[in-house]
């Protein structure tokens, strides 16, 4: 995970012990004029840095994850690569979009990878295993954060005149994701296929699913910029 997603939650963590301690303070004053618009600064910074950290985590989901559609017929299956394990495998997050792929894949459709250079081969192997012809399998190993995937995969997509794609993701990054490729590579009809969204929270730390849940917002409001 990026060192700037665990700065993301920290500074929030340390915001609200900051706010809530100086609003305690405050309050408890046992002077008659206590800063009445300190205090409402403190309250604001609270709400606002304590907030993230309070909302359930399939609520954070829910509101990071793209809408449902019911496409028909595509020609393109775009697969975001979702890094590897420790020990150099292809990652749980990985597995699950490839899964996807294979699941929805249809002859006459292309499966486009994106990843970096240590993810994306072994993304291409497994989908290989799994029985997916090499001729329909189009990929790019020089991505390393979604802006890039959607600058690697965009002009393999209109050399294949794909019109109709699927975007396979996480539900967490999902919305991120498809606003990316419609506003980077405009032209084509997109759609987004989510994983299932339980793996996200089984077996997992409460603090690392919400410091993921967190950064994939703070990234969800930047790509929002114009």
């Amino acid at each position: 995970m990026e060192w700037f997603c665990f700065m993301i939650t920290g500074c929030l963590f340390t915001l609200t012990a900051w706010a809530l301690f100086a609003l305690a303070k405050n309050i408890l004053s046992k002077k008659k004029d206590r800063p009445r618009k300190k205090i409402l600064f403190e309250s604001i910074v609270l709400l606002v840095s304590a907030a993230p950290l309070m909302i359930p985590n399939q609520w954070l989901l829910y509101g990071l994850r793209a809408g449902l559609e019911t496409p028909g017929a595509i020609d393109g299956l775009v697969v975001l690569g979702g890094g590897l394990s420790r020990d150099g495998s292809l990652g749980i997050t990985t597995t699950e979009r490839l899964n996807k792929a294979v699941q929805l894949y249809r002859p006459g459709c292309t499966i486009f990878i994106s990843g970096g250079p240590g993810t994306a081969p072994r993304m291409k192997d497994y989908l290989l295993e799994q029985g997916i012809e090499r001729k329909v399998i189009v990929i790019d190993k020089s991505s390393f954060s979604t802006s890039d995937n959607v600058a690697g995969i965009c002009p393999a997509l209109r050399k294949k005149k794909i019109s109709r794609a699927g975007i396979i993701t996480s539900p967490y990054h999902s919305g991120r994701a498809l606003r990316l490729f419609i506003k980077q590579c405009p032209g084509l009809k997109y759609f987004s296929f989510s994983t299932a969204p339980t793996k996200i929270f089984k077996g997992r730390n409460w603090l690392k699913v919400k410091t993921a849940l967190i950064c994939e917002g703070a990234k969800s409001l930047y790509s929002l910029l114009p």
